[in-house]
């Protein structure tokens, strides 16, 4: 249900019949509302005014069944109208509230820069997988407005001599443990908190060397977490 839907039959009804109302020349024109769909709502409306007029004798299963069928007819018509027709524009403020539509809101939403350090903790996911999963470090919350996602810095150490080379997986081979977050030539991005990374079998026994920071809608970072590393197993 979206957040403009009445919550009940009566309510559903009643913004039925209002946009009804307001289905005439020239808003039909500006809303380009298909003569289809106004015909359907009409239909609806009449039919469901008509079966809730009937006596209380006249209330069976199947009369009640094909009431409940035919509000959800209603619904699905109606939600089509609103995403088909009331927009912005052609849509005015007034409009929006003839139609008992909540009018939208147009201020741009501010987007911060994160401050919160992710705290990465890893366990294994099963052979050659290890799972991952992120929290905001010493009780700082991120701020969910942000729309914040993580992104993920590696490369791993392996067995034996890889200069140059790189994992089946697409992660790069390094000879030394990574000291700085400019060490590292691969990452990833997730809007997820808690994922798994898959390896391959030439990445066995290897270390899996990672840092971690939050990320906002706009691309800016914030702290970076503590270079940590995994055991691939």
């Amino acid at each position: 249900m979206s957040n403009w839907e009445p919550t009940n039959r009566p309510a559903k009804l009643k913004m039925a019949e209002d946009w009804q109302s307001a289905f005439t020349t020239p808003n039909i024109e500006r809303w380009r509302v298909p003569d289809e769909m106004r015909g359907q709502l009409n239909t609806l409306v009449n039919t469901i005014k008509g079966l809730q007029g009937r006596p209380t004798s006249e209330h069976t299963a199947n009369s009640k069944k094909q009431l409940s069928d035919k509000y959800e007819e209603l619904t699905v018509l109606m939600r089509d109208i609103k995403r088909m027709c009331f927009m912005t524009p052609p849509c005015t403020d007034g409009d929006y509230v003839t139609l008992g539509l909540p009018i939208p809101d147009r201020e741009p939403t501010s987007v911060n820069v994160p401050t919160a350090t992710p705290d990465v903790e890893t366990a294994s996911g099963g052979r050659l997988q290890v799972k991952f999963i992120v929290r905001p470090k010493g009780g700082s919350e991120v701020d969910q407005k942000a729309d914040y996602g993580i992104k993920l810095k590696g490369c791993i150490v392996p067995r034996g001599e890889v200069l140059g080379k790189i994992s089946p997986c697409g992660v790069p081979y390094a000879t030394e443990e990574p000291k700085h977050i400019l060490d590292f030539n691969w990452e990833m991005f997730t809007r997820k908190s808690r994922f798994s990374m898959a390896f391959d079998n030439d990445d066995l026994a290897g270390l899996f060397y990672f840092s971690a920071c939050y990320e906002n809608s706009k691309g800016q970072s914030g702290p970076w977490g503590p270079i940590t590393m995994a055991v691939i197993a």
